[in-house]
Formats: C-alpha cells, sequence, structure tokens
C-alpha cells in the first residue's frame, strides 16, 4: 500500500470505538470478547497518556510504544500479554484493512514463554459427591452435562431443549463466534436430562 492510499486516520477513541463495533457486528465476536479488547484498549490509552501527557493518534503508536505497555502491566500472566498483544494486533490489522495505517506496530511482538501446566481435573469419587450434591433435578442435569461434556459454562447457560436431541444422544453446541458442534451424550446425561423434563 503506498503512502498515497493511506488516509488520514482518526484520533484514537474514534479507532478504537470503530474497532470495538466491527468486531462486534461484522466479525460476531462475543460480547466477552469485546469487553475484553475494549479493556484492553482503555489500558493502553491510559498507558500512552501517563508517558506522553495526551493521547496520540494510532498513526503515532510505535512498536517500542506497544513493548513499553506490556512491560509496564504489573507482571501479567503470560497468556494474558498474550491476549492483549494480540487485540492491539487486531486492532491494528483493522487499520490497515480500513486504508487509516500502512504498518502494523504489534505484529510478531516479542512474547513471553507460557509454561506448560498439567490441567485439574475431578477424581470419579469428586464427581460422583458433586452428582450427589446436587439438590434439584434442573442442578444434577446441568453438572451431569458439564462433567460428562467438558463443554464451557458460557456454552451450557445457552443450552436449550431445542438444541438437545435424547432419541440420536448428541447436543448442539453454539461455542465462540456463534461456532455450532454436535456433542454427543452419555446414558448417564440422558438419564439425568429426561428426569428433569
Amino acid at each position: 500500500m503506498t503512502e498515497a492510499a493511506v488516509t488520514e486516520g482518526p484520533s484514537y477513541d474514534d479507532a478504537v470505538k470503530e474497532f470495538l463495533n466491527y468486531i462486534r457486528d461484522y466479525r460476531s465476536f462475543s460480547g466477552l470478547t469485546v469487553r475484553a479488547y475494549g479493556t484492553d484498549m482503555r489500558m493502553l490509552r491510559a498507558f500512552l497518556e501517563k508517558r506522553l501527557g495526551r493521547v496520540p493518534p494510532p498513526s503515532e503508536i510505535t512498536r517500542e510504544m506497544i513493548v513499553q505497555f506490556g512491560v509496564s502491566l504489573r507482571k501479567p500472566a503470560p497468556l494474558t500479554l498474550r491476549r492483549k498483544y494480540a487485540c492491539i494486533s487486531s486492532f491494528f490489522g483493522f487499520l490497515q484493512d480500513m486504508g487509516y495505517a500502512q504498518a502494523n506496530p504489534a505484529r510478531r511482538l516479542p512474547l513471553p514463554r507460557v509454561s506448560e501446566y498439567v490441567p485439574v481435573y475431578l477424581s470419579e469419587e469428586m464427581a460422583q459427591k458433586l452428582i450427589a450434591a446436587a439438590d434439584t433435578p434442573w442442578t444434577k442435569a446441568a453438572v451431569v452435562l458439564l462433567l460428562s461434556t467438558g463443554i464451557r459454562r458460557s456454552e451450557a447457560v445457552g443450552v436449550t431443549l431445542d438444541d438437545i436431541d435424547l432419541e440420536q444422544r448428541q447436543l448442539l453446541i453454539r461455542g465462540k463466534g456463534d461456532k455450532e458442534r454436535v456433542v454427543p451424550l452419555t446414558d448417564q446425561v440422558v438419564e439425568a436430562i429426561q428426569t428433569y423434563c
């Protein structure tokens, strides 16, 4: 893209507003993701304002400023910093697509190492105690569903009876970005749902 092809860009606040509208309305990002990105962009804004005494337009934000922003954060978890950098990179990618920027200063930033961790899981005995503690058929169905399928809490909250096919023993899940997938149901889940119904 030539310099002539780049239009004079919007202010930082206007650019962020346009970006958040874009990821919400056009890219169909979840409400949680849009809020998280909004928070990240406000944190970058506060850093720049404190450091420079003003909020520069996106065209003046450099790679060095973004790295300094990451360093300024108080020991964020590596995955948290990676997400913030991904958000900022997406923001500048959007500005490039809109013709407001020639380059993406957040592209290929040095990322902190992510240590391997052992996932936490319930033993069979703990899982059975959790199921036994369910005090209503609805709670038991929800607990068994979560334990048996491994779906996210946010996905479980969105499940309706129309998403469940007890004959085929499957569940339609709408995940992040409205992506759909089918999850098989165990006999225990089917029984718990039938009891609830």
